[in-house]
């Protein structure tokens, strides 16, 4: 058996080294090519004469067949190398398309999400992301997801004409927003509601019960009108009827205003407190009011992976917070 051996392995070469090249070594036969000699190649390199011969040396060696033929002009590339230097032009030319592309992506500029939503949802929550400071219940919850960034995004006021990639809105609870049928639509949230005050005016100015509300100064929002239902602002709005003044706004930002003035009284989700600690829910039993905010993109503008990402982030966000108990899950 060991004859056998011996025979068989006759005539293999020991030790053979493995032929691996970097693209340093690939560059380095170009340059030497292009050139015309080792000391033209070294110039346009900026390594010594004697660097380049010996790296080429090297490659020789570990090739098993020479690349150049040495002359006191210069050097002649062999058969050999101009097989190589066929492939490593494409390569070379590969590679400065490569870093074409890459500079190209980098310049364009990123793509900017619009965001329609209430004046309300843009100050509470479009507005703050896209200026990259959440505040509220979105700060709350922020940190807990350091992986979900944003593009560049841009609220959109409801009532504009301008189109918007992603859109926000409030529905009575479990109403559906209505859109196309190629609208697509997920539950951010359902928000609790509650008759708010400001911490500037004394106990005796607030009311004991429910049932007392008619007789302070109350405010609305016009756009509450739209969610009577008993389950959703219902109550308030009965309240609100039986008021001897029944004074409205059609903004968030001057019921606000006018709510931190100390003189009235007026319904809004109860995550601002979060937001504005100048901002106090009325401390009496108050029925049960809520609102369901949703999100929605049509299904063209969800295969754009951007806005995919900016509704899947927005979702996510949203689903880690305790709208109920106002605290991250």
């Amino acid at each position: 058996m060991s004859s056998r051996r011996d025979s068989a392995g006759r005539g293999r070469k020991v030790g053979a080294t493995a032929l691996s090249l970097d693209w340093d070594d690939i560059n380095l036969i170009l340059v030497v090519a292009r050139s015309g000699g080792f000391s033209g190649g070294a110039a346009v390199l900026g390594l010594d004469q004697s660097t380049v011969s010996r790296r080429i040396a090297r490659i020789e060696t570990t090739a098993g067949a020479p690349l150049f033929v040495r002359s006191r002009s210069g050097v002649i590339a062999t058969d050999f190398c101009l097989e190589l230097l066929q492939l490593a032009e494409e390569m070379d030319q590969h590679g400065k398309s490569f870093h074409q592309a890459l500079w190209s992506l980098r310049k364009q500029p990123e793509r900017v999400i619009l965001v329609k939503a209430s004046g309300g949802l843009i100050s509470y929550f479009v507005g703050p992301l896209a200026a990259e400071r959440p505040i509220g219940p979105l700060a709350c919850v922020r940190h807990l997801h350091p992986d979900i960034t944003f593009p560049p995004l841009r609220p959109v006021a409801e009532s504009g004409s301008e189109c918007e990639d992603i859109r926000l809105r409030w529905t009575e609870p479990d109403v559906l927003p209505s859109g196309s049928p190629d609208l697509r639509i997920r539950r951010l949230a359902r928000v609790r509601w509650a008759v708010h005050h400001a911490r500037t005016p004394s106990a005796s100015s607030r009311p004991n019960h429910w049932d007392e509300l008619p007789e302070h100064p109350l405010l609305s929002h016009s756009a509450l009108v739209l969610y009577p239902g008993p389950s959703a602002l219902g109550p308030w709005l009965d309240v609100f009827a039986r008021a001897s003044a029944q004074p409205t706004v059609p903004t968030e930002a001057a019921q606000e205003k006018l709510l931190l003035s100390g003189s009235v009284l007026t319904p809004l989700p109860t995550f601002v407190t979060l937001v504005n600690t100048n901002i106090v829910a009325l401390p009496i039993d108050q029925p049960p009011m809520h609102l369901d905010l949703w999100i929605m993109a049509e299904a063209e503008a969800l295969r754009d992976k951007t806005v995919r990402a900016v509704f899947d982030g927005l979702v996510k966000l949203f689903h880690a917070f305790d709208w109920e108990r106002l605290k991250a899950h």
